[in-house]
């Protein structure tokens, strides 16, 4: 047996769909027939429809990624580049003796939590992260800007070339957090009224939320 995860009816497991509300999102009956409690931030499994909550990198129950591939490496890179740029840094200012790149340390110590608790699927550090995309940008404008200023031409070319290459890797890291699967991903710690806002007026609305649950 298997329940629908938006009206919580039960129903043999031969269903693809509800038949009372068209959701295909389903949760596994607990022993004794009782009603399975809906995750609080549903996160569905393309292969075998079942939901699990935010969060979870695999389908308990087929094994499938839930965590989209391409978000991984993303992170992945994340958390390898942050450590380095925070070591790269030091020896800018101790080798070099170039004070600037002191601005960026608070960035790259930051994106190491942050990168690490997207893993996790932190609502928050999703929040967090969009933040420090436009922050960093807007640091190193900044920075661009001063060393202009004060005539340290060199130093404001090389800043600059710097802000163009994460300016690029801050516009592919935007648009993956904006997909559907990674938001559905990070609502681990997300407040109830921003799921309830965004829950259908009418069950039927439910497919189109999930979409990619539908039958082809």
């Amino acid at each position: 047996m298997k329940q629908c995860a938006s009206c919580r009816h039960h129903y043999k497991d031969e269903l693809n769909a509800c038949p009372r509300c068209w959701y295909t999102g389903w949760l596994r009956v607990p022993a004794g027939g009782e009603s399975a409690a809906s995750p609080q931030h549903p996160l569905p499994c393309d292969r075998c429809r079942y939901v699990s909550e935010a969060g979870t990198p695999r389908c308990p129950h087929c094994g499938a990624t839930l965590r989209p591939g391409w978000f991984t490496l993303l992170v992945m890179f994340g958390l390898l580049a942050c450590p380095l740029a925070t070591v790269a840094i030091f020896v800018f200012l101790f080798r070099w003796h170039n004070p600037w790149w002191l601005i960026e340390l608070p960035s790259t110590l930051a994106g190491t939590v942050i990168f690490w608790e997207l893993l996790q699927g932190k609502y928050r550090a999703w929040l967090a992260a969009r933040q420090l995309l436009i922050g960093n940008l807007a640091l190193l404008l900044v920075l661009v800007l001063l060393t202009e200023i004060i005539g340290q031409a060199r130093a404001a070319a090389d800043y600059t070339g710097v802000w163009l290459i994460q300016l690029i890797l801050s516009g592919v890291m935007w648009l993956c957090f904006h997909t559907e699967r990674v938001k559905d991903y990070c609502a681990v710690g997300k407040p109830a009224e921003l799921t309830e806002r965004e829950a259908p007026i009418f069950p039927e609305q439910a497919v189109s939320k999930h979409d990619r649950l539908l039958d082809k």
